[in-house]
């Protein structure tokens, strides 16, 4: 890895193909449209915080590596783990007003939160699950045992800190009046200006490792997914690849939400265009569409 004038990393033509190349391969992250010195500056910066002398000795890690986290330790420093509670409202609101009367009436409060990050985005989900069967009355344990999350993503890092649920004051901004204090417990000492999801409610939520481009098990089906903010990572064939996946696993009449920047606009898939952001399954009661995003852009 060179230097230019300013002092910047500069990978060589072979080293860029290559770690462009494995992102892409094993993980989806298409790094090869207009990113060299994005990638050179957090490469050279991964390295560095590695202990690594160049990055012919990190590709030849890659190459060694058996159990994913090498690769995974240089996917988190190319890429943004950027998330905060309540991100895109417009979600929660349809959640409370339609998606959930209508999981409560199918019997299940099953929700997949895909690419879950550092927790946020699953704690919001369970907090207004809760609210919307607590009526912001007492929460029984009974009402708990009824909520299933399970939250994915292929970062062991961000997992950790997610079952942690540990967040500065300052990313608490926004929440709902009296939330902070029925769902958080405030830190102490070393922990003062942080706020700890309280232990009950972390427990509703099953994080798991789960890399996208693999396939998802058979026995996962859900009323509602949240695959949001992470297929902006992606080129078309492969977000093609991961709304099906995501169809698959819903059951009929079942909702996705994707990011407001992921429009499936151009995109095969068996899915209805709701509203901005939120797709569903055909229930079987009607004919199930193709779309290609042209009956999106006609609403």
């Amino acid at each position: 890895m060179d230097r230019d004038d300013q002092g910047a990393f500069v990978l060589k033509p072979g080293e860029l193909a290559r770690i462009q190349s494995i992102a892409y391969e094993r993980s989806g992250i298409d790094l090869r449209k207009g990113k060299d010195q994005m990638i050179a500056m957090r490469i050279g910066k991964h390295i560095r915080s590695s202990g690594l002398n160049s990055v012919r000795e990190l590709l030849s890690l890659l190459e060694q590596d058996r159990t994913g986290a090498v690769l995974m330790n240089m996917i988190d420093a190319l890429t943004t783990n950027h998330t905060h509670f309540m991100r895109e409202p417009e979600h929660f609101e349809f959640l409370r007003k339609t998606v959930f009367p209508w999981m409560l009436n199918q019997g299940g409060l099953r929700i997949w939160c895909a690419a879950s990050s550092t927790g946020e985005e699953p704690y919001t989900i369970l907090f207004h699950l809760i609210e919307h069967r607590s009526g912001s009355g007492p929460i029984s344990p009974m009402l708990l045992q009824e909520i299933e999350i399970l939250a994915t993503d292929i970062s062991d890092r961000v997992i950790l800190q997610a079952k942690r649920a540990v967040y500065p004051e300052d990313r608490l901004n926004g929440l709902p009046p009296g939330w902070l204090q029925r769902y958080f417990r405030r830190g102490e000492g070393k922990w003062a200006g942080h706020y700890q999801v309280k232990p009950a409610f972390v427990s509703r939520v099953r994080y798991q490792k789960f890399n996208l481009m693999d396939a998802v098990p058979a026995s996962w089906r859900f009323p509602a997914i949240f695959c949001r903010n992470v297929m902006i990572y992606f080129d078309r064939p492969t977000q093609a690849n991961v709304v099906c996946k995501m169809a698959n696993a819903l059951e009929p009449g079942g909702y996705l939400f994707v990011g407001h920047s992921e429009s499936l606009n151009g995109i095969d898939h068996p899915l209805t265009y709701v509203r901005p952001a939120v797709y569903r399954k055909p229930d079987g009661s009607e004919p199930t569409p193709r779309m290609s995003g042209s009956q999106e852009n006609s609403r």
